[in-house]
């Protein structure tokens, strides 16, 4: 393999490893956005939690 075949292998694996991160990222601001709203924490305060925007938070909240 080429050093310009390895550069661009090394890139899409990097590529792919950030993806995963953000995915789960993701799905771990969701888990807690939900378990703190079924505290019964109201919208506003989560999003100053969580540093997330009202709508985000809402998202959150409503995605199964």
């Amino acid at each position: 393999m080429e050093a310009k075949e390895k550069e661009q292998v090394m890139e899409l694996m990097i590529s792919y490893e950030r993806k995963a991160l953000e995915k789960g990222r993701k799905q771990g601001m969701k888990h807690i956005v939900q378990a703190i709203a079924r505290k019964g924490i109201d919208v506003k305060e989560i999003a100053y939690m969580t540093e997330l925007s009202e709508e985000e938070v809402k998202q959150l909240i409503e995605e199964v």
